[in-house]
């Protein structure tokens, strides 16, 4: 193993553990991330697509869907509260399947791919609520979202006047949240793979 492969294992490492316990062995990390990581990519990926799929009914008024749109609130919040984390664990996954495979190799690679993945998991490690321009709107509309859910159960007065306007912020939000939690994922697997291909060169 030489200098290169090292550093990469202690980058990858570095990453704030998402499952169970820090000091697990690497093979129990990788099975409770692999659960994990397919449950919340899996589940993430559907319930996005699926408030896409309303918030566009809604705004067409399909099947009357626009009349029934203040019962999405409480679905709204629960879909961008389980978007926001849901790429953690498989991104974890990911990680530590690809350190099992540098344990005991010996081969060389563009060193810019430790560089870029250092990046990426200091992002992971300390701009967990980061870019601001997708989290600000969308903690706007968990908010407002969760007033609905009240206002829909007696808590306070209804008023579901200003859940209508957010018909097209929602759907907004949702495909950037969509995108963005897509994305990272991919930006490491693709890192991962630039290295482990190295392998066979």
């Amino acid at each position: 193993m030489n200098s290169q492969i090292e550093e990469r294992i202690e980058i990858i490492k570095s990453l704030k553990t998402t499952t169970g316990k820090a000091d697990q062995s690497l093979e129990k990390r990788i099975k409770s991330t692999r659960i994990f990581g397919i449950f919340s990519y899996s589940l993430a990926n559907f319930v996005l697509i699926f408030l896409i799929l309303i918030t566009i009914l809604a705004l067409l008024d399909f099947s009357s869907y626009g009349s029934r749109w203040s019962k999405s609130a409480f679905f709204a919040f629960m879909t961008m509260t389980i978007s926001l984390g849901a790429h953690f664990s498989s991104i974890d996954f990911l990680l530590s399947k690809h350190r099992k495979n540098l344990l005991n190799s010996d081969f060389s690679f563009n060193n810019q791919l430790n560089n870029t993945l250092k990046m990426q998991i200091n992002d992971l490690n300390y701009h967990r609520f980061k870019p601001y321009w997708i989290i600000i709107p969308t903690v706007i509309i968990m908010t407002t979202g969760m007033l609905m859910f009240f206002a829909d159960h007696g808590v306070f007065p209804k008023n579901k006047l200003y859940w209508d306007y957010f018909k097209i912020p929602v759907l907004f939000v949702s495909i950037l949240l969509f995108w963005n939690f897509n994305w990272k994922i991919y930006q490491v697997w693709k890192n991962i793979k630039n290295v482990e291909s190295s392998i066979h060169n």
